[in-house]
């Protein structure tokens, strides 16, 4: 299984840019369910971010827009442990620290669900399933990789920041 991070979906840097800027995380760092994001004794310019995921659930290549949403079969949100600092992002660490990525409790998904509610700490974000471009994303992402049953598609952009303080605790839940 592999954590495919999106940072620009296809629908927000234009139909004409075949791949979304993406990144791919370790399967090491991706946590489970229930499972706490430990944050490793790094400098100062690190947060969370809670976004929601699409979880793959049929191997393809080359898929085309049109029979891309058949690819995936539920959804979750996951809490990302995030750099600000460009050396972190561009070295990968970001990507490899183990549970860097805690997944929150998957759910069914359908392409027929137009919204998506995440709470964090109280605060609600309501994710437009349409606005995501999630069959031309994934139609994207197999044109450079073969994408895996398990694999996770992770929208970086839609979500919410969390502040990092030791000790500091936050929930969040997801529903459809």
């Amino acid at each position: 299984m592999k954590a495919i991070i999106v940072k620009n979906t296809c629908a927000s840097v234009g139909a004409d840019h075949l791949l979304p800027v993406t990144r791919i995380c370790a399967d090491s760092a991706v946590g489970r369910d229930t499972m706490p994001l430990f944050v490793p004794d790094l400098p100062l310019g690190w947060y969370a971010r809670v976004c929601p995921a699409f979880r793959i659930s049929r191997l393809g290549k080359h898929i085309a827009p049109r029979f891309a949403l058949r690819y995936t079969d539920a959804v979750t949100a996951v809490c990302l442990l995030c750099a600000r600092d460009s050396a972190y992002i561009t070295s990968g660490l970001a990507a490899i620290i183990d549970s860097a990525v805690t997944m929150g409790h998957v759910v069914e998904w359908t392409p027929d669900t137009p919204t998506l509610d995440i709470d964090v700490d109280g605060t609600a974000i309501h994710v437009d399933t349409g606005a995501l471009a999630l069959a031309d994303t994934i139609s994207g992402i197999s044109t450079a990789t073969t994408i895996k049953s398990g694999d996770l598609v992770i929208f970086e952009d839609v979500g919410a920041e969390l502040p990092l303080v030791p000790g500091s605790r936050s929930l969040f839940y997801f529903g459809p």
